[in-house]
């Protein structure tokens, strides 16, 4: 084996005053292994190698990405081209090898991400579920607070803020407002079917569309009437519950 000193000096002690000890443990010679200053750097670079054009030369000086650290070497023959695409391939291998690394690791966060997205929205439903459960609880808990005591001036307040929406809503003037929107819709359709086909004529899409809406209005005003009522027949339970408590207090 061959055993390289760190200096000419360190070279030349090892090898005329400890060879036989040095031989006795195997070592063959010795070397020593110098960087070169930069007055060899130089010299090496204003010679171009035997057999490379000098513009060749100074391209590859021009082209080096870091000339601190990096010297053009050149190559000579096909084995030495060999070898450099050998390493090439090598270093492609292990950066593809790194990047499909990154990728799996890319690929696991995002199935964790999605698996915490689900989650959160799981906990999501939980919470407004229990909200809602605990909404139902203190009505009931307030409600039975609440027997025997009298209407609050802000529940009077409401219950007749109630009443006269469901009064409005139960009266013919809104009635009437539809039918005659339904009407003028008729009128326009038959005025529109006699006019001039080139004058503005409203389009059977509009037309449906309105009546969609129209008819996505009346199913809303109908819904908030039910809910209405079925919280004035809750009102008038609880006024109930509330006088019969007064009843037989008194």
């Amino acid at each position: 084996s061959n055993e390289y000193g760190s200096s000419p000096d360190l070279s030349n002690f090892l090898a005329n005053n400890q060879r036989q000890a040095l031989m006795n443990m195997g070592v063959v010679d010795v070397y020593p292994f110098i960087s070169p200053d930069k007055d060899h750097i130089q010299e090496y670079l204003n010679t171009p190698p035997a057999g490379i054009d000098p513009t060749l030369w100074r391209q590859a000086q021009n082209d080096n990405p870091d000339p601190e650290k990096f010297i053009p070497v050149p190559l000579l023959g096909f084995g030495e081209v060999r070898w450099r695409y050998n390493c090439q391939v090598e270093e492609t291998r292990r950066h593809q090898a790194f990047l499909d690394q990154i990728a799996d690791g890319i690929s696991n966060l995002k199935s964790q991400n999605e698996e915490s997205r689900l989650k959160i929205l799981e906990y999501k439903h939980k919470v407004v579920d229990l909200e809602h459960r605990i909404l139902k609880l203190m009505v009931k808990q307030q409600i039975t607070r609440n027997i025997g005591v009298s209407l609050q001036p802000e529940e009077e307040v409401l219950r007749s803020q109630l009443d006269s929406i469901q009064s409005r809503l139960n009266s013919p003037q809104l009635s009437g407002k539809l039918t005659e929107m339904l009407t003028q819709i008729r009128l326009h359709k038959q005025e529109a079917s006699q006019q001039d086909p080139d004058a503005y004529n409203m389009t059977l899409q509009m037309q449906q569309e309105i009546k969609q809406f129209l008819a996505m209005q009346q199913s809303g005003i109908k819904s908030l009437m039910d809910i209405m009522q079925g919280d004035m027949e809750d009102m008038k339970k609880v006024e109930a519950e509330l006088n019969k408590s007064l009843k037989q207090k008194n």
